[in-house]
């Protein structure tokens, strides 16, 4: 977190968190009080900048500050110091001029960020204790204006565990209830060796892969918050799949999470034939822009075969139509006269889902990489209507191994029929909602399928024996994707891991070196992840199969402890965190009845939160962000320093304490306070979060609250914490 700490001719005493609320603080009254000013400063931009060449790694941050007292402002700009970064230069610009500034060493840091702290009542700073600090006066902040503040620096990223991790912090705090908050980072990273494994475990970033040696990484939001760390992890690697391999431990439990990439533009001899079928709902209910959107992404579909592809298509309503009998080799001759038929297609008529179904899957022949994209609007009215009897014929007929994915357009779809079609036939549901384009999402999906360069994969992790992984049956392996596997192990040290696939009709077999002794152990990521596929897959249990005792206690067990917050759990941020389980089990249960029917509104978010949550990769991924909010809409859920958080009245209070470990309250900002911090500053993450927090410090509990010691002794500091 930034921090600018302000003076002004006006007696007055400002310190500004570029990520947090303005905080006043006036000496004295002087005599005649001066003319009260507005109480904030306002950041208006802030974009972060990152180069990466190989290991060197290059920031550049770019923050706009709007002055909006009438006098003219100076004051003394912190930046703390990237843990474990080996910092080569700073550099500060203040409208374009550079400003003389030091570095730090960790020890003179705590004492400034102690005395900040002891002076404003502000913990936030705390975050950083044991950090270095690079610091700088900033003159002038021109009255009524802006200042642009533009801060440089460059590191050597060091690898772990066969990767190389960047990280950069933006704070916890919330920004300023002014101005238009624009936040980004972007990323251009760049390697003489190809690049591989890109993953951030912190946030949803989009990466352009435009080649085998570089690519850009994006984060932008329009919020009025943001907070912790952004986080990226890189691997290089001269081989056609790479492998990288992360492990954690928490609560005696061991996780990994594996990643696998191919080539990003492999040769056409890497590339598989696939042979693809097209089923394309045109029932009456289609008519319109639904039907014009569907047929463009068919034609995009078409456009997109690649050489050696075969394809066909179904048309149905009531009635089942094939362009051609069996697949058709994607020539311009074939193509055209599938768009000649695809323009042909009118909306009319009923929906009869199992025949379009049974005569679509029998056109694909054995021996060959199957897929079909099925796209429907409705249930099925026409032919074979029950659910169970439709699934029985389908599987029945899918004799060739073809992996189904299908698209649910708008509400009135059985989600159950298709989320259970996908999951038996090895592929995967997603539902085009009313404010959604069909083209757009199916020809971005297609996309990343349009190129598989290994089917039908297995991993086997040598004398590692793993359990409990995500997802369940692996996918095949496309260019330019990543496949993310997390999931618990016994055993430790080094092993070698075997990924087999099929390649053209033939095994292949790859082999890579991993080593499950080394930890990961950034703000406990693994385990969450991983804890928020599991319940993704709960939850489906729940929605497709009925409820049950043993799998709503687990839903509600991990939720709580992870902070895993959605439609289905968001009444946890609502209640007690210490609410017992049986007591939150029943309102899950109610909670979770509304949600389980096969169709309408509800039933696909629920499909779509589902889903996302069992593809989860980073630490808030498959939720939005609207569930971690109580009734009165004030943030109720948050993480700091791998633990979870939940607000209860106005304390923080950790999710997972032992709530049979002597609790020490200490008072916040006395000695006691800053006592600990010295021997435990890892605890500074915890105790920024605000004045009332409440912690699980190892050998007891600690509650920050203002009726704690004020004072430590020796035998305490050791009996407690050391």
């Amino acid at each position: 977190m930034k921090k600018l700490f302000l003076t002004a001719a006006v007696l007055l005493t400002v310190f500004f968190q570029t990520q947090a609320r303005i905080v006043i603080v006036p000496p004295p009254r002087p005599i005649p009080m001066p003319v009260p000013y507005p109480h904030h400063l306002s950041i208006k931009d802030y974009d972060v900048r990152v180069k990466i060449t190989g290991q060197l790694a290059t920031t550049t941050v770019e923050q706009v500050y709007q002055n909006s007292f009438p006098r003219m402002l100076e004051g003394i700009y912190l930046f703390p110091v990237p843990e474990g970064a080996s910092i080569s230069k700073f550099y500060l610009y203040v409208n374009g001029e550079e400003v003389p500034g030091e570095v730090l060493e960790a020890n003179e840091a705590r004492r400034i960020y102690e005395g900040i702290v002891r002076q404003m009542n502000d913990p936030a700073l705390l975050e950083f204790a044991g950090c270095g600090l690079f610091r700088a006066r900033i003159f002038p902040i021109p009255a009524n204006g802006e200042a642009k503040i533009k801060l440089s620096y460059s590191q050597v990223l060091k690898p772990f565990a066969g990767l190389f991790e960047y990280k950069y912090n933006f704070g916890r705090e919330e920004m300023v209830p002014t101005g238009v908050n624009n936040i980004s980072l972007q990323m251009q990273l760049n390697s003489n060796v190809p690049l591989k494994n890109i993953y951030s475990p912190s946030h949803e970033v989009r990466i352009d892969r435009s080649g085998e040696k570089s690519a850009k990484i994006d984060w932008v939001d329009n919020a009025r918050e943001v907070g912790g760390d952004f986080v990226l992890y890189y691997a290089v690697s001269p081989k056609d799949i790479a492998f990288s391999l992360l492990t954690d431990r928490q609560d005696g439990e061991n996780y990994f999470m594996a990643l696998i990439s191919p080539e990003v533009k492999p040769s056409a001899t890497k590339t598989l034939t696939k042979d693809i079928l097209f089923i394309l709902d045109s029932s009456g209910s289609m008519r319109g822009d639904k039907m014009k959107q569907a047929k463009e992404a068919l034609l995009f579909c078409l456009h997109s075969l690649n050489p050696g592809d075969r394809f066909n298509i179904v048309d149905f309503d009531d009635q089942v139509r094939l362009f051609a009998e069996g697949t058709k080799p994607a020539t311009s001759g074939n193509l055209r006269e599938a768009e000649q038929f695809v323009e042909l297609i009118e909306a009319e008529g009923g929906t009869n889902i199992a025949g379009a179904l049974e005569a679509g899957l029998s056109q694909l022949a054995s021996g060959r990489l199957n897929y079909a994209i099925f796209l429907t609007d409705g249930l099925p009215t026409v032919g074979i209507t029950n659910v169970d009897e439709i699934l029985t014929m389908a599987k029945r007929a899918n004799d060739t191994k073809v992996k189904i994915f299908d698209f649910g357009v708008g509400f009135d779809v059985n989600t159950h029929l298709l989320d259970k079609l996908a999951e038996q036939n090895s592929g995967a549901s997603d539902y085009v909602v009313p404010t959604e384009n069909i083209e757009v999402k199916v020809s971005n999906f297609y996309k990343k399928i349009s190129a598989p360069v290994l089917a039908n994969l297995k991993l086997d992790f040598g004398s590692v024996r793993t359990f409990a992984a995500y997802p369940n049956d692996l996918p095949d392996l496309f260019a330019g994707s990543q496949l993310v596997v997390v999931g618990k192990f016994n055993g430790s040290g080094k092993t070698s891991v075997t990924l087999t696939g099929e390649l053209n009709g033939e095994r292949t077999v790859f082999e890579f070196p991993a080593d499950f002794s080394v930890q990961n152990g950034w703000e406990k990521s693994i385990p969450k992840i991983w804890a928020t596929r599991r319940v993704g897959h709960l939850i489906d249990q729940v929605r497709l199969s009925g409820q049950s005792q043993e799998v709503v206690d687990e839903i509600i067990t991990l939720s709580k402890k992870y902070g895993i917050i959605n439609q289905y759990t968001s009444f946890l941020v609502k209640v007690d965190p210490a609410t017992p389980l049986a007591q939150a089990a029943e309102q899950f249960r109610r909670e979770a009845a509304d949600m389980s029917a096969p169709a309408g509104r509800q039933a696909v978010a629920a499909s779509k939160m589902a889903n996302e949550a069992k593809g989860a990769l980073t630490l808030n991924g498959g939720f939005d962000a609207q569930y971690g909010n109580n009734a009165s809409g004030v943030r109720a859920l948050t993480n700091a320093g791998g633990k979870t958080f939940f607000r209860q009245n106005e304390r923080w209070v950790e999710a997972d304490r032992d709530d049979k470990k002597p609790v020490v309250k200490i008072k916040p900002f006395s000695p006691a306070y800053f006592a600990m911090l010295k021997v435990k500053p890892e605890f500074g993450k915890y105790v920024a979060l605000g004045k009332q927090v409440s912690f699980d410090a190892g050998k007891v509990t600690v509650e920050i609250a203002e009726d704690g010691k004020e004072k430590l002794t020796e035998e305490e500091l050791n009996r407690y914490f050391r």
